[in-house]
């Protein structure tokens, strides 16, 4: 297909029409609609534009997702807002993440968090989006998304896919209950062998005192952190920083973090890949007491454009409990 130039003068109608030439629907066209209906639907005072709308025009809502990825990828959020709302209100997945984006750009807060919620109570592989959405932002109503969380639990966790369990695992390092997430975390590792699985493994079985744990998933992250891919690209940040920590923790209480080659592996790493390596590291030096250390990886981790990156949400929480002051979170598009 051509690429599709949009211009910010053209009708909204003629760029529907332009992208329902130009794009491929057939595939969404196939896939099943979604079987329940979300439990918020009551309209927000003024935001009455918000209540629920109907399952129709699938094709369309792609249409105005890709418009609205467009404009957001420009920074042009008024623009996007009109798409990304009609989008979320055919209840497509995407759509709703894409308005809850597009208003949290707009700081209109309840909005963003009626979106998030919407998409949580509706899609099982959706279930922790608003609770990390609230821990990411400081805003929302963290107990009613907690709660919605743990009433999933039990289907959430017997599926053992990675994504799944790694979600679950992160939930539960934000609820503080690291052995609960060490285990979630061992459990995505013999799964996949994931190198980011496995650090997230050693992290928290250094933080609970499981030296085998924690060794053996060193090892394991080492074996296939320098063979891993995503997307078709070789990613060996993980391996690399994995033998740092290594090294490290063979030294005992006297090993430390060589900070200049952390710095050049993290300056080396894609922007989402950078908020993780930044965020484990600045655990690790937490775990070893380095506390000033530790909190400027954590800003970096926290301060990342990655704002959909599990470790960036982690990093926002950390650096919330320690009373250390956040901007706010800049949105981006989901895909990005």
């Amino acid at each position: 297909h051509r690429q599709v130039v949009v211009g910010g003068a053209q009708p909204r109608e003629q760029l529907q029409a332009v992208h329902l030439r130009h794009l491929q629907v057939r595939d969404d066209r196939r896939r099943p609609m979604p079987r329940h209906q979300p439990q918020s639907r009551a309209p927000l005072g003024r935001n009455h534009h918000l209540v629920a709308g109907t399952l129709q025009d699938r094709p369309h809502a792609v249409v105005q997702e890709r418009i609205a990825s467009f404009f957001m990828g420009k920074g042009e959020w008024k623009k996007a807002l009109q798409y990304a709302d009609e989008a979320a209100h055919t209840w497509r997945g995407p759509g709703m993440r894409l308005a809850s984006q597009c208003h949290e750009a707009l700081e209109q807060w309840e909005e963003a968090e009626l979106w998030m919620r919407r998409l949580s109570e509706r899609y099982e592989g959706a279930r922790v989006n608003w609770y990390f959405w609230c821990q990411r932002t400081g805003r929302g109503d963290l107990r009613d998304a907690e709660k919605l969380v743990l009433q999933h639990v039990d289907v959430i966790r017997p599926r053992k896919s990675r994504e799944s369990l790694g979600g679950l695992g992160i939930f539960f390092i934000l609820r503080g209950d690291l052995k609960e997430a060490k285990q979630v975390f061992k459990e995505a590792l013999d799964l996949e062998q994931e190198p980011y699985d496995g650090l997230h493994t050693v992290i928290l079985a250094e933080a609970t005192n499981d030296e085998t744990t924690r060794d053996e998933a060193l090892r394991t992250t080492e074996k296939h952190g320098f063979d891993y891919e995503r997307d078709g690209v070789g990613v060996t940040q993980y391996g690399q920083l994995a033998s740092m920590f290594g090294r490290c923790l063979t030294a005992g209480t006297s090993g430390k973090l060589d900070l200049e080659a952390v710095d050049r592996l993290i300056a080396g790493a894609r922007t989402d890949y950078a908020a993780n390596l930044a965020y484990f590291v600045g655990r690790f030096l937490q775990l070893r007491d380095r506390q000033e250390e530790a909190l400027r990886y954590l800003r970096q981790a926290a301060t990342s454009t990655a704002t959909h990156k599990w470790n960036h949400v982690l990093a926002r929480a950390a650096l919330r409990d320690l009373a250390v002051p956040l901007d706010e979170p800049t949105s981006k598009p989901a895909d990005e």
